[in-house]
């Protein structure tokens, strides 16, 4: 027969255990675990799909006029993070 502090003991040890058994399967996650998360997620989808946005697409076009300019593709980060905060100011 167990003592009341085994008992005790075990049941404060039982969240530990589901939690590391949860992060194991989230860790490697089995194909059908994949499924019923691939599968829940759908649900919620079809539950409350995301509105549409009211967003323009934006295109910019980068010309050999640029590349002359600035070299060849592909530029640095920075070019980059300068083109995008152009566009931002511009209103794209």
């Amino acid at each position: 027969m167990l003592s009341k502090a085994k008992l005790d003991r075990g049941l404060r040890l039982l969240p530990v255990a589901l939690l590391l058994a949860t992060v194991a399967l989230r860790v490697y996650e089995p194909a059908p675990v994949e499924r019923l998360r691939l599968s829940v997620f759908d649900q919620y989808q079809a539950l409350k799909p995301r509105e549409p946005a009211e967003l323009p697409v934006r295109v910019l076009d980068i010309d050999e006029k640029s590349l002359e300019k600035f070299g060849q593709w592909p530029w640095p980060r920075i070019r980059l993070a300068e083109i995008i905060d152009l566009l931002s100011e511009s209103g794209a």
